[in-house]
């Protein structure tokens, strides 16, 4: 049984309580949340609640943690969290900067623990099917991917849509391109419901061969729309998270022969969890492990830096 805690329980927080509640081999022990309390007849049995995270790295009984905490966060707690002996699953954006993210990534390996990052996602059926077609090279020779992820809010202070909603199509990118990273990127954005605080922001990964990869993000589009395109020279394949059938396959000759792959019945948090606890269990290294945290980060980075001059700008990532 691994004993765990869960720091910052607001909506995804309370995702994760949920979830956990489900898997025999974790048991929740701990919840974290700085502002609100836990009514106790939301508060799962034998759970006990701090205003104090440090309670829950002190107890030696605790095994791991997960943090869902406002970004700006995430460094510090994780890096108390790791110098506390606990395995770690931190939420994405993994930091809010790249040289943190390194400062973590070689922490964990110091400290001989797991350091995973909530890039759920990849844990979905349907990408995990998608990977399997281009990998089988069934679309054939790629010629891009468009993604779009969109809805009318939660809109946030602290950071911008691209930093909230950017790193679920990045990291979804260069998972079906087996890690492959991009070497540039342009982003440009709107702001009008705060100064500084981009709405909507779009962003041009080029990747080797001159393949890219065209992201759309916003928070303030009356339609909610989780889409994934990826055009190959013999298929095309459609991704849209909240149809009936996730995954469609196009014959790009003849649009109108469609099929929909059998899917995995699974849910992507449940499956990222029981991979964390795998990992605890066996040591091994997590799919959404701290590097591809910290390639996420530096993207995002860099596209913020484009944001600001428009230019293009080149991606050098530190290899590890």
């Amino acid at each position: 049984m691994i004993n765990i805690g869960i720091i910052g329980c607001g909506y995804w927080g309370e995702n994760y309580l949920n979830t956990i509640e489900n898997i025999e081999k974790l048991s929740l022990c701990w919840i974290y949340n700085k502002h609100n309390e836990i009514p106790d007849h939301k508060l799962p049995a034998k759970v006990r609640f701090t205003k104090n995270y440090q309670d829950i790295l002190d107890d030696r009984k605790i095994d791991a943690v997960i943090i869902s905490t406002p970004p700006g966060t995430h460094y510090r707690i994780a890096k108390d969290a790791l110098e506390a002996g606990k395995d770690v699953l931190l939420e994405k954006p993994f930091t809010t900067d790249s040289e943190e993210a390194l400062s973590l990534l070689k922490l964990a390996a110091l400290k001989k623990r797991i350091l995973m990052v909530g890039h759920v996602f990849l844990y979905n059926p349907a990408i995990r099917e998608l990977k399997k077609i281009v990998e089988n090279k069934e679309l054939g020779r790629l010629h891009y991917f468009y993604c779009r992820r969109t809805g009318l809010g939660p809109v946030r202070m602290d950071i911008n849509a691209m930093w909230n909603l950017a790193p679920h199509d990045i990291s979804i990118v260069n998972y079906l391109l087996d890690g492959q990273l991009p070497r540039t990127v342009i982003a440009n954005g709107v702001s009008f419901l705060s100064p500084g605080v981009e709405d909507v922001v779009d962003l041009v990964l080029e990747y080797e061969n001159n393949l890219k990869a065209f992201i759309h993000v916003g928070w303030s589009e009356p339609q909610k729309s989780r889409e994934t395109i990826v055009v190959g020279d013999k298929k095309k394949a459609v991704i849209e998270d909240t149809a009936r059938n996730p995954l469609a396959i196009f014959d790009s000759d003849e649009l109108s022969q469609v099929s929909h792959p059998r899917l995995e019945k699974t849910m992507p948090l449940e499956n990222q969890c029981l991979h964390f606890l795998e990992c605890i269990e066996t040591g091994k290294q997590p799919l959404t492990n701290a590097y591809t945290g910290y390639t996420n980060v530096k993207i995002l980075e860099c596209a913020q830096e484009s944001l600001k001059t428009g230019e293009t700008v080149e991606i050098h990532f530190e290899a590890i």
